[in-house]
């Protein structure tokens, strides 16, 4: 089941993560997604390293992209929960 997240700049709802063309990388597909959809748009070296993290740990990598963006503990319930939601919706079709 895909993802809807609202936004500010989305009519009502945005349904994220319909899926992925032939020969595109999955987790670039999702890194542009936690910055086009949720906001988190990493710096490039960031982007470069959360590129090369595994696909098995939706908390690790959510924690990942918290940190990146310079955020610290206790993260904000409902931006984890956003988060966490979409790097979910990418894993399973990893």
């Amino acid at each position: 089941m895909d993802a809807v997240f609202p936004t500010l700049d989305a009519p009502q709802d945005v349904v994220v993560g319909a899926g992925y063309r032939k020969g595109q990388n999955p987790m670039e597909t999702l890194l542009v997604e936690l910055c086009t959809v949720l906001g988190y748009c990493l710096n490039p070296a960031a982007h470069a390293r959360l590129l090369q993290m595994p696909a098995d740990d939706v908390d690790r990598f959510t924690r990942a992209v918290f940190e990146a963006e310079g955020l610290e503990e206790p993260y904000d319930k409902e931006e984890w929960r956003n988060v966490s939601t979409l790097v979910a919706s990418h894993f399973a079709r990893m």
